[in-house]
């Protein structure tokens, strides 16, 4: 357990440095990633930090953090008045539901699982049509060279894995630890893939300079 926990933020601390030194370019997809990727960094220090306590608390904070820099990944990208004006609208809303949620229905020493599916749902919808819009586009040959690209596939990879596996944490956790465990390695699993791809995306042009 261990072991996937310190490989973990081994990758983590790589592309946060990754995406630290690339930010300098000014790209503004870049640099919202890197505050991501922080977020990130710290809420998962914090977790193991408070592993012998109730950390959970700690994703009721993040998830709305999270979602507003992810959305704003998806305004600045995607092209249409309304689509903008919708992913606009849909961030204090996120925040109103999510605080709620924490309230009423799943309080803070609770897996906050609602607001992770909500957000999950958003973030494969606008993934979907930010990866429509960029295959469609007749001036990208190759998206694959883009950053975006991969940006995009890490977020849809990751976000679909968390509507499988953070859905069903907070059941199993009601009724099997043990399963709530295995579960939980998955989603190192989903991470890690997550981490790469994003990595992969930051040194794109380089790695597929020899393909141009």
């Amino acid at each position: 357990m261990y072991l996937l926990i310190i490989i973990y933020l081994l990758i983590l601390g790589i592309a946060v440095i990754s995406y630290g030194w690339s930010s300098r370019s000014r790209n503004i997809y870049i640099r919202l990633m890197f505050l991501y990727l922080l977020l990130i960094m710290v809420t998962s220090l914090a977790a193991i930090y408070l592993v012998k306590g109730n950390n959970l608390f700690l994703f009721h904070f993040s998830i709305p953090l999270e979602y507003v820099i992810l959305s704003l990944i998806f305004h600045r990208y995607l092209q249409g008045r309304i689509l903008k004006r919708i992913i606009l609208v849909s961030i204090p809303v996120f925040l109103i539901l999510s605080a709620m949620l924490s309230t009423y229905v799943q309080k803070l020493d609770e897996n906050n699982s609602y607001a992770v599916g909500v957000e999950s749902l958003a973030m494969i919808c606008w993934s979907l049509l930010a990866l429509r819009q960029l295959l469609s586009d007749p001036g990208i040959a190759s998206p694959w060279r883009d950053h975006v690209f991969w940006i995009i596939i890490a977020i849809l990879y990751s976000f679909t894995g968390n509507m499988i596996i953070e859905g069903m944490l907070n059941y199993t956790m009601h009724r099997s630890m043990d399963l709530a465990k295995r579960l939980y390695y998955v989603s190192i699993i989903f991470k890690y893939v997550f981490l790469l791809l994003l990595i992969a995306g930051c040194y794109c042009r380089q790695l597929l300079r020899t393909y141009e």
